[in-house]
């Protein structure tokens, strides 16, 4: 879904004569359409990235109902508040000014006389135009990411705003599941408009970003500036400032986020999309929530993914821990999740043993009935290396593949 910028709006000859009163940061909020509403109680009728428009007709106490209203936009994360200055609201009281500006929702004051519906009619021509070039990204990224990549596609993006000499990053978002009922969820849209808000703010204001909607995820063709501007440490610090403003905003669910390598060309869009992929499921298989996670990070995972072989992966399983895998399944038994927790503490008796609520002789004793099975030495760092990994890929084919 496009957004059009606060000051694309307030540039429009409609609006000359607009005055902003407060609320109004730097970094001006995106909009995503106009909405004309005169009840006091608004909040239900209004969406995210609404630019709310009111002569005032329905106040019975402008102070008390105006302050009421821009809590209503604050909470549903509306872009902002017009009031036409006439015979329904002569002033706007420095009470509901100061207000606007504690809770950072722009409050904007136009002449009675000013023709809404123009202005209506100019937002709505600046939509229409961002969703043309919106729904032309789209099949842009589609193409790359879906079909074969052709020098059209290039030619095509620059148009809409992709640039040669930027480098870029493919990030993945998606909502965490976790225990959350389904009503608590909110939609792709609202989660769209707040990445767009934030990129635009934080990370990339002096570059075009590219957003898809795939499934029940987001995928970002993330502009970082030149190889210095925004290194990998800073986009994981501001990515986390975007999962802080999320968790301010809803009290669930959680974002985690997937992030591909660095490319130049357009058409390794797709490859660092495939990255991004890769780091989220890793997440999601780690259990965790709330994460951001870098592909060229992942360690030995990365080289699982390229391998992508099943039949493979599970055959250097079955070599190394086929063994006591057998030996569990027969016996009822725990051999495997104790080599396993034996090797990750890096063979510390005392700590393996309170991990898995054991007295240390009976690990002792786990560890050397597991190392006879397998006729291995321990203390031998090449086979502990070669069951570690052994261990990796079992986790792997078990909650990724």
């Amino acid at each position: 879904m496009p957004y059009i910028s606060f000051k694309q709006v307030m540039d429009l000859p409609q609006m000359k004569q607009a005055k902003i009163l407060g609320g109004l940061r730097e970094d001006m909020e995106v909009i995503r359409c106009g909405h004309v509403i005169e009840l006091p109680d608004m909040e239900p009728w209004i969406d995210s990235g609404e630019l709310i428009f009111m002569t005032g007709i329905g106040l019975k106490n402008p102070k008390k109902d105006l302050k009421q209203i821009l809590e209503a936009i604050h909470s549903k994360s509306a872009a902002g508040l017009v009031l036409e200055i006439g015979p329904y609201i002569t002033v706007v009281p420095d009470e509901v000014i100061q207000y606007a500006q504690e809770l950072e929702v722009p409050l904007i004051a136009l002449p009675f006389e000013a023709r809404v519906n123009e202005i209506m009619t100019g937002i709505y021509m600046l939509y229409y135009q961002m969703s043309v070039d919106h729904n032309a990204i789209e099949t842009i990224l589609r193409r790359i990411l879906y079909y074969e990549y052709d020098e059209d596609a290039i030619m095509s993006a620059i148009h809409l705003g992709y640039r040669t000499d930027v480098v870029y990053r493919s990030i993945m978002i998606q909502q965490d599941q976790g225990d959350v009922s389904e009503e608590k969820h909110y939609s792709l849209t609202e989660l769209l408009y707040h990445v767009t808000n934030y990129i635009q703010k934080e990370i990339a204001p002096d570059y075009k970003h590219f957003i898809l909607m795939d499934g029940d995820c987001l995928i970002v063709m993330l502009p970082i500036g030149s190889e210095i501007d925004v290194d990998r440490d800073r986009l994981g610090e501001l990515l986390q400032g975007l999962q802080e403003k999320i968790a301010e905003r809803y009290e669930s669910p959680t974002i985690s986020i997937g992030v591909g390598c660095r490319y130049s060309r357009i058409e390794e869009f797709k490859k660092s999309t495939e990255q991004a992929k890769h780091a989220l499921a890793l997440i999601h298989a780690c259990g965790k929530v709330n994460e951001v996670r870098f592909y060229e990070k992942m360690g030995i995972y990365r080289l699982l993914f390229q391998i992508g072989s099943k039949e493979e992966l599970t055959s250097i399983v079955q070599d190394e821990l086929g063994v006591l895998l057998a030996f569990d399944e027969k016996n009822h038994a725990s051999l495997v999740e104790t080599l396993e927790v034996y090797l990750d503490n890096d063979k510390n008796i005392g700590i393996s043993a309170n991990q898995l609520f054991l007295h240390r002789n009976t690990l002792k004793y786990r560890i050397n009935k597991a190392q006879s099975l397998l006729n291995l030495d321990l203390e031998n760092a090449n086979i502990c290396f070669q069951l570690r990994l052994a261990f990796k890929i079992r986790k792997f084919l078990n909650e990724i593949m």
